[in-house]
């Protein structure tokens, strides 16, 4: 199933990942690699803070849109060993090579002993560290509760959720009490285990849950919600976007004066970013474009190398080669480590079988006319 709108989508934020994490090294905070203090744009934070808003949750709503159609299409042992080729694969090969040389100069940089760098790569060990790989890990737990789910549904049917309509005007209302309820319910559960591991993290889990079944449900009720995530009227597009802003600023203004609430302030403007974003793309991406099909097609490739090629290209910048002005130098690490990230794309993963394989959990499918086709593995 190809929709235009959402390829788009998965490229966007595909690229964003680029724009972000290469400004993180020069916006004076705390990341794997940073610039000296005097080499900083603090300026950055403003575009880097609005980009982290909407990013993960268009993921995590494509994921779990295509996750829904998974489920429809497949039984279950289908479903489970296209999620399992298709998530796992690529997450274990890129936590055992690029994810692990990522830490390697991470720990150089911060001083570490490398040594200890096996512990991270080691799920049982409490030093367990996924880095940027935790979205592949959620996304294919979020798609089993969902078969699972559903499946229950089916089982044990209750109609007051098909006479449930979600396309009135109270939608939005009902969707974000789901979404604070959810992250009040991990939360609470946080509290009360203090548990918090990697694999099993419940705050990750109540922060992009949410996301995925918005998601799932634009899907399974299309034709309701189209126009609620989708086909935006003006006067929705305009109020969304009144409330965005007020949001926004709220949460500036309060950020860090209650602890531990920056998830939870973050909630209405990530809501409202992510439904004008969609509609967006929708009203202005939904056709076929060949940059933005080749973009979304590299889009797990990119998603996987680019922080590791961020790290190192950051790495080399700060260590050997700092330029004058911290923009150019931010626009440097940002091109440098673009064209690495669609070149190595290209080498390991269209132009090599087993590359395809290990990094997207897909063998090329061959059309009729024997065209290799790639499929991106987030939308399958």
């Amino acid at each position: 199933m190809r929709l235009h709108f959402l390829d788009s989508g998965r490229a966007l934020a595909s690229f964003l990942g680029l724009v972000y994490h290469s400004a993180l090294i020069f916006v004076n905070v705390d990341w794997l690699v940073n610039a000296p203090e005097t080499h900083t744009a603090p300026a950055l934070r403003v575009y880097t803070d609005y980009i982290n808003l909407f990013r993960m949750p268009l993921f995590m709503f494509i994921s779990g849109y295509f996750a829904a159609y998974a489920v429809r299409k497949y039984n279950l042992k289908n479903f489970t060993v296209r999620r399992l080729t298709r998530l796992g694969i690529p997450f274990v090969t890129t936590l055992l090579t690029f994810s692990f040389i990522e830490k390697i100069y991470t720990y150089k940089y911060w001083g570490g002993d490398i040594s200890f760098l096996p512990n991270t790569v080691i799920p049982w060990s409490r030093y367990f560290q996924m880095s940027h790989l935790w979205f592949l890990h959620y996304a294919l737990v979020f798609s089993f509760v969902l078969y699972f789910g559903l499946m229950l549904k089916k089982r044990f049917p209750l109609k007051l959720f098909d006479r449930f309509r979600l396309g009135g005007k109270y939608t939005d209302v009902l969707f974000l009490a789901g979404i604070f309820g959810i992250f009040g319910f991990c939360g609470m559960l946080f509290l009360v285990t203090r548990f918090d591991h990697q694999l099993v993290s419940f705050l990750t889990f109540g922060s992009y849950f949410p996301y995925f079944m918005l998601g799932a449900l634009a899907f399974l009720r299309r034709e309701e919600l189209h126009g609620k995530f989708f086909e935006l009227s003006r006067k929705r597009f305009v109020v969304l976007f009144i409330l965005l802003i007020i949001s926004y600023m709220l949460e500036a203004r309060f950020k860090g004066i209650v602890p531990n609430t920056n998830t939870l302030l973050e909630t209405l403007p990530r809501y409202f970013s992510l439904i004008l974003v969609l509609g967006l793309l929708y009203r202005f991406l939904n056709k076929p474009n060949r940059m933005l099909t080749y973009m979304s097609e590299s889009s797990y490739t990119v998603y996987l190398l680019h922080q590791p090629l961020i790290v190192m290209v950051g790495y080399y910048y700060v260590q050997h080669f700092v330029l004058p002005s911290p923009l150019l130098g931010y626009l440097l690490v940002l091109a440098v480590s673009t064209m690495l990230t669609y070149a190595l794309d290209y080498l390991l993963v269209r132009s090599n079988r087993w590359g395809k394989f290990l990094f997207t959990g897909a063998l090329p499918v061959k059309r009729k006319a024997g065209v290799a086709v790639q499929q991106s593995a987030v939308s399958n």
